[in-house]
């Protein structure tokens, strides 16, 4: 019996089981999630909270966590294995000058593990959509969901009984960071979460709630943009204040003009000087493009992977492929990328390399022949992939005094292990949808937001 399998038959159970004395109960969805409601540090949440967790055994989360550890291995060595570098492999996504100047900037090692994997579970076990790289991770209040679920007191007693638990993901996150500094200089004093100065009035209030988190873990914490930070012989600080971490959630991204260059140097010379710790550095979006994962699609028939990496992509990796006038398909055989995708189309997505929450997708069975036929001929050989249908299985979910059942994207975020026994699974987001054919499971296309609690 395969992971998938094991958790399909343990982790339903366990649902069904909690799900079936809440009913029993005549407990309604509104007075679970009541608490969630009106958490400040959900605040963008109320309303669509789902009213239970998903669980995974601990066994499940153990062997995801390395699996997705070897696929993040594999990702940030692309451009060493596949090109002459980073700067090669920047130029292969679209990247500007600009953009391979500051990524040309960043450290010549691994950047530290950061990520955040969009799963679905099929049948036969979990397939990646795609890998987020950084720090930039949206959904770090996936504990908060577990905290504001389990004030509850039928979930409370059921977590007690069950032996349930969840990992902190925001202190997984500010952790890594830390424990970064603390290798390369030493111990951290303050932390800047830092948002680029456009995008910042938008994100603030997000970004505050991720400030109030560390300050509960014991981190001092303080939240503002990048324009606001002052270099001096220390290094950087804020309004007097020395500042010992950066933690980044502007993205490379927005780094388009020469301009944009001059505004981050300030902050790449104290990290260049070892005043500063810049979590994540900025190489590590390139890694999340899903460009990598087609080339990763491609490599597991050749000769470049070992025994362990293989296995760790076939298990999760869908077929992928960078659209090009030909392509292999899912059988090995060479075909014309156009007569492929227009027979196939129900089963095929195209998706931009680049673009972040769902943007830019489109889905083969959302749409009529036509205007398939138009998207795909405006975007071939240009920065898209194609990336086989997957199908998620239904997972159990309360609707108002009842069990029924919706369509989950699991985010699994990682951070490195803690042990040597552990894992990189730093828990997870779960977005879930009601339809079956939906294209893109995502908070922005109205999914609910979730969690997801482990067992012994």
């Amino acid at each position: 019996m395969t992971s998938g399998n094991r958790y399909r038959h343990g982790g339903e159970l366990l649902a069904y089981e909690y799900l079936d004395r809440v009913v029993k109960d005549g407990i309604d969805a509104a007075e679970l999630t009541a608490a969630g409601d009106v958490s400040p540090d959900l605040f963008e949440y109320p309303g669509r909270l789902m009213p239970n967790p998903v669980f995974l055994d601990a066994a499940g989360s153990l062997l995801l966590g390395r699996q997705l550890e070897n696929i993040y291995d594999l990702l940030v060595s692309l451009p060493r294995r596949r090109f002459a570098g980073r700067a090669e492999y920047g130029r292969v996504l679209g990247l500007s000058d600009f953009q391979l100047e500051i990524v040309e900037r960043a450290p010549r090692e691994q950047p530290p593990l950061l990520a955040r994997a969009d799963l679905y579970r099929t049948e036969t076990g979990f397939a990646l959509l795609e890998m987020n790289v950084g720090s930039s991770l949206g959904g770090f209040q996936c504990a908060e969901i577990n905290r504001a679920l389990a004030s509850h007191p039928s979930l409370a007693e059921f977590i007690e009984e069950k032996q349930l638990s969840w990992v902190d993901t925001a202190d997984r996150l500010i952790g890594t960071a830390l424990a970064v500094h603390a290798r390369r200089i030493g111990p951290a004093a303050t932390v800047a979460l830092v948002d680029w100065p456009d995008t910042f009035p938008l994100h603030q209030t997000r970004i505050e709630v991720m400030a109030r988190l560390c300050r509960r873990s014991g981190v001092e914490a303080f939240t503002c943009h990048l324009g606001e930070l002052t270099e001096d012989a220390g290094g950087l600080s804020y309004r007097g204040r020395k500042v010992d971490v950066v933690y980044r959630f502007y993205l490379l991204e927005y780094v388009t003009s020469a301009a944009d260059v001059a505004l981050l140097q300030p902050l790449l010379r104290a990290v260049d000087r070892g005043a500063v710790t810049l979590l994540a550095p900025m190489d590590s979006d390139i890694y999340g493009y899903k460009d990598g994962l087609a080339l990763l699609s491609e490599m597991v028939h050749g000769e470049d992977l070992d025994d362990r990496e293989r296995d760790s992509v076939a298990a999760l990796v869908p077929w992928t492929r960078r659209l090009r006038s030909s392509i292999d398909d899912p059988a090995g055989a060479t075909v014309d990328t156009l007569r492929f995708a227009i027979g196939q189309q129900s089963e095929l997505m195209l998706k931009p390399i680049s673009l972040h929450g769902g943007e830019g997708i489109v889905a083969g069975w959302t749409v009529d022949a036509d205007h398939w036929r138009r998207c795909l001929e405006d975007s071939l050989d240009g920065p898209y992939i194609l990336q086989q249908r997957v199908h998620p299985v239904a997972e159990p979910v309360l609707v108002k005094q009842a069990i029924g059942q919706m369509y989950c994207n699991w985010g699994v975020f990682l951070t490195p292990a803690p042990t040597a026994d552990a894992s990189a699974y730093s828990g997870c987001l779960i977005r879930a949808s009601a339809d079956p054919d939906v294209d893109v499971i995502a908070f922005g296309t109205g999914a609910l937001l979730g969690s997801c609690m482990t067992g012994p």
